[in-house]
């Protein structure tokens, strides 16, 4: 994605660009689902859209929120849920397996458009913008990160919290679950990235070295 409306996948062997249509603004966020089946993206346009990666067609838009959508997760073990987060300061988890097996059960094609998968929960889950949502490498947890300066540790099924992380002096952009380890990591405005203890949610060490605002942070594919 870019500062534009279309989402732009690139063929990593001939470099071919295939431009996607749907968004009626700026693309904020993007993530792919585990399975490689699909694509979703967040903007402005307060729109949640899944593309199918063979197909490179829409085939499920989730709305509901009221401004626009600066994260978006899937589920890492399956396809069954989407977690997002916007600057309405709400979190909300979707039910797309649940709409894309309905479709495919009633033999729609896509012709029939896209389907709406329904929300199954929605929380107003800090006091300002949400930046960013991760989902668990065991799915039973997701984190949102905002520029209250909080990070946020909640149940995925039931939107529980379980945890406030406090630390960061500005807002936080970013938060990353280690592949292998029981550690969050979170980057901030402050110009610092923590890593945190997903035992006990104590801050376990703080990077310092940047100049500004770290927006991304990521694990390497081994964990830490």
């Amino acid at each position: 994605a870019s500062t534009s409306p279309q989402l732009r996948i690139f063929n990593t062997e001939t470099r071919d660009c295939k431009l996607l249509y749907g968004h009626a603004d700026v693309i904020l966020a993007v993530d792919v689902s585990t399975s490689g089946k699909y694509i979703a993206t967040a903007s402005k346009d307060h729109a949640v859209r899944v593309w199918g990666a063979a197909t490179m067609q829409c085939v499920a838009l989730c709305e509901g929120h009221t401004d626009a959508v600066s994260s978006v997760a899937f589920s890492r073990h399956s396809d069954d849920y989407l977690v997002t987060g916007a600057a309405d300061k709400t979190v909300k988890t979707w039910l797309l397996g649940k709409a894309l097996r309905a479709r495919k059960k009633q033999g729609s094609g896509p012709d029939d458009g896209p389907v709406r998968p329904s929300v199954d929960r929605s929380t107003v889950a800090h006091a300002k913008d949400v930046n960013c949502v991760a989902v668990a490498p065991n799915d039973q947890f997701f984190a949102s990160a905002s520029q209250d300066k909080m990070i946020k540790l909640w149940d995925l099924r039931k939107h529980s919290s379980m945890a406030m992380l406090k630390g960061h002096r500005r807002g936080v952009w970013c938060v990353a679950f280690s592949p292998v380890d029981r550690v969050l990591a979170s980057s901030s405005t402050d110009k610092t990235i923590k890593l945190w203890s997903l035992n006990d949610f104590a801050c376990l060490k703080t990077l310092e070295g940047h100049t500004g605002s770290v927006v991304k942070v990521s694990f390497l594919t081994h964990g830490m």
